[in-house]
């Protein structure tokens, strides 16, 4: 027998080599085992000692993160994706501070608002978040100190008037009264008690300037004398039934009504039209008017009060209508005065100061004053006529009594001064200028802002 068995094949771990009798060959049987998926950190390497894959390679470390976040494995990139935003710090106080706090994972706010103060009743405290500390506004208002004023008999003071008589005063408040010849002025700063002063107002008589006399209007058809109803001041009161136009004779001096004690000094026309009157006083030649009042209602008397009732009264300066200052006029004008709601007749009187004109002192040893215009927008203008050289101040009230404004070095050349206000920032209400001299003039103009 000759010939050898083939050499049996060298195999892998895997396989087995059996030999096939049929074909006289060595039949190699087995596979590999299939190589195992891995992750993308791993390699998978065959042993060919185990015969097994080797897996080798481990998942990158999971990051630290904060309490906000969340880690997760990309597979992709093999790597960790870190998600998640910390919360968004809070808007805070000027007093407060955020700090982020990683147990809670939220933002702790701490501080307090410093304390408020405690403040008058006068005072505000607010908050101010730019310096973070409060601010107290406010002051306290104070009506001042009580004073006294002397007037004319009759007239009645404005607010103006009284409220120079007062020292100390803060303006802003009210006048009421008079009761017994005291008026009281009031202030509030709320939600404080009201302050309180008051002004005792003396009345006094006042006489006529030398060579001057008081002149009242006689309307010879229907007229009563003031003495006949219980005054004790002469003059007349006149009735007047319907529309129309009227004279009236103008007597100076004539006390007790008597016409022979004085003389005409001029004249006066009464047009009644309708729902107005007006009232004009001409002056006969060699006669010259320092002021006029007048009286029109439907009570027969104007009334004034006297404690706390209303008694009728014939002084002057009680009338409704007052000229003013009149610097040595010939003739005054009082127009269109409102009657619409006297339906049974009107009852006038007209008062005049008139002076002979070669007798009495001349307008120009007097201190006079023009404002103008009456109604006034940007400007007022002023014409100060003074006898002598003299220093004075112009004060402007408003109706309230409170100053406005002030011109205090008032240099006056002797005659006729003209001086110009500046009156922009005042708009739409009636104010009153006070004029005073070093010499003891104190001269009152009533004057309008053009709305």
């Amino acid at each position: 027998m000759t010939g050898e068995q083939p050499i049996e094949p060298t195999v892998e771990c895997y396989q087995t080599a059996t030999f096939n009798n049929d074909t006289c060959q060595w039949d190699v049987m087995g596979e590999q085992p299939t190589e195992p998926t891995v992750e993308c950190y791993q390699t998978a390497t065959f042993n060919t000692d185990t015969c097994q894959w080797d897996m080798t390679g481990e998942q990158p470390t999971e990051p630290t993160i904060e309490c906000y976040q969340t880690a997760t494995f990309n597979t992709d990139t093999c790597q960790w994706d870190l998600t998640g935003e910390q919360p968004t710090e809070p808007t805070v106080e000027c007093y407060q501070t955020a700090t982020f706090n990683t147990d809670t994972c939220q933002w702790d706010v701490t501080g307090e608002q410093p304390t408020e103060p405690t403040v008058e009743c006068y005072q505000t405290a607010t908050f101010n978040t730019n310096t973070c500390q409060w601010d107290v506004t406010g002051e306290q208002l104070e009506a001042g100190n009580d004073g006294t004023l002397t007037v004319c008999e009759g007239t009645t003071p404005t607010d103006a008037e009284l409220f120079e008589a007062l020292t100390g005063a803060d303006t802003g408040g009210t006048w009421s009264g008079p009761v017994n010849g005291v008026y009281t002025y009031t202030i509030t700063s709320e939600p404080c008690p009201e302050d309180t002063a008051t002004v005792t107002v003396t009345e006094e008589d006042c006489e006529p300037p030398t060579g001057c006399e008081t002149a009242f209007a006689r309307y010879s058809t229907n007229n009563t004398c003031f003495i006949d109803d219980g005054f004790q001041r002469w003059g007349w009161i006149n009735f007047f039934s319907a529309t129309g136009t009227y004279n009236m004779e103008l007597y100076a001096g004539a006390g007790q009504c008597d016409l022979t004690k004085g003389e005409q000094s001029g004249n006066v026309e009464v047009v009644w039209e309708s729902t107005t009157v007006t009232v004009t006083i001409n002056l006969l030649s060699g006669f010259i008017m320092k002021e006029a009042h007048l009286y029109i209602g439907s009570n027969d008397y104007p009334v004034k009060q006297q404690g706390q009732n209303f008694v009728e009264t014939v002084a002057p300066g009680s009338y409704p209508y007052n000229s003013g200052p009149l610097n040595d006029l010939t003739t005054y004008t009082f127009e269109d005065v409102d009657v619409s709601e006297f339906t049974e007749g009107i009852y006038i009187i007209v008062h005049a100061v008139t002076c002979n004109e070669g007798d009495t002192i001349s307008s120009k040893q007097q201190t006079t004053v023009k404002a103008y215009p009456t109604v006034f927008k940007n400007n007022i203008n002023l014409d100060i006529e003074v006898p002598k050289a003299t220093k004075g101040k112009i004060s402007l009230y408003g109706m309230n009594g409170g100053l406005i404004q002030e011109v205090n070095k008032l240099n006056l050349r002797k005659g006729l001064n003209k001086i110009t206000i500046s009156t922009s920032n005042l708009s739409g209400s009636m104010y009153f200028l006070m004029i005073r001299t070093v010499n003891g003039d104190k001269i009152v103009k009533k004057i309008i802002a053009e709305r």
